[in-house]
């Protein structure tokens, strides 16, 4: 009895992980079974989508005339395997950054969407969530004070995630950089149906410690998917939801 205990125990962890993982996944398909969504995915979209075409080729373009100075300096050949490697490594990286860039600045000029769209998706999470207290209107203080929470807990999550992106380059650190960067995004997701709860910052990175396994599953699987170059900036109302998902399956 005692041994089946302990198995029980040490497999819920990656249970928990595995469900965080298909989160993102299920919000995909909530999304676009449920057209009432679409409104609200129309301007995170619209801004993800010019951020993602001016940065990121922007940061290309910047990542080559780095390159070529680079190499010019160090007196190497342009046509040389060294260089073309460096040159493939550091458009890589411009990619990645660029990507990741467009998550935070999207995410920032959003949040009044982002948070309409959180509330519309409430009802077709599992377990449905219960509706939080309704606020009078755009300009009562209370609705402002809830956009102000969203966005404090959005540079949150985004400060998070740059730690982690620091950590990542340094050595011994590397391994623990993506999974802060992971809870990072999950934070900064998360926070909209909690926010409406009056749930303030501190109930929510103690929701990330609690529900650890769960959080770094769904965080790990938004930063590959804002890892990827153009694909990223379509990817923020899917987090948005998924983010509410999250927060449901939790309370289960």
């Amino acid at each position: 009895m005692q041994n089946d205990q302990n198995k029980s125990s040490l497999g819920r962890p990656f249970l928990r992980f595995a469900v965080g993982v298909m989160i993102p996944f299920r919000a995909v398909k909530v999304v676009f079974i449920h057209p009432g969504l679409w409104p609200a995915c129309l301007f995170p979209w619209l801004i993800s989508g010019a951020l993602g075409w001016f940065l990121i080729t922007q940061a290309i373009a910047l990542a080559g005339t780095w390159i070529a100075s680079g190499v010019v300096l160090a007196g190497l050949s342009a046509t040389g395997w060294i260089a073309t490697l460096f040159q493939w490594l550091t458009i890589g990286a411009s990619w990645i950054l660029g990507g990741l860039l467009v998550v935070w600045l999207s995410a920032l000029l959003s949040v009044p969407f982002a948070d309409w769209l959180a509330e519309l998706a409430e009802p077709y999470s599992t377990p449905p969530l219960p509706p939080a207290t309704q606020l009078r209107g755009w300009w009562s203080r209370a609705h402002w004070r809830r956009l102000k929470l969203d966005l404090w807990k959005t540079v949150a999550g985004l400060i998070l995630s740059a730690a982690g992106l620091l950590l990542s380059a340094i050595p011994f650190l590397g391994v623990i950089g993506p999974l802060v960067l992971a809870l990072g995004f999950t934070l900064q997701f998360v926070s909209y149906p909690q926010t409406r709860r009056e749930e303030g910052l501190g109930a929510s990175l103690v929701f990330l410690l609690r529900h650890l396994p769960l959080s770094l599953g769904f965080g790990l699987v938004l930063l590959a998917g804002f890892a990827i170059p153009f694909f990223a900036a379509f990817l923020l109302p899917f987090a948005v939801v998924g983010g509410t998902l999250l927060y449901a399956e939790a309370r289960r």
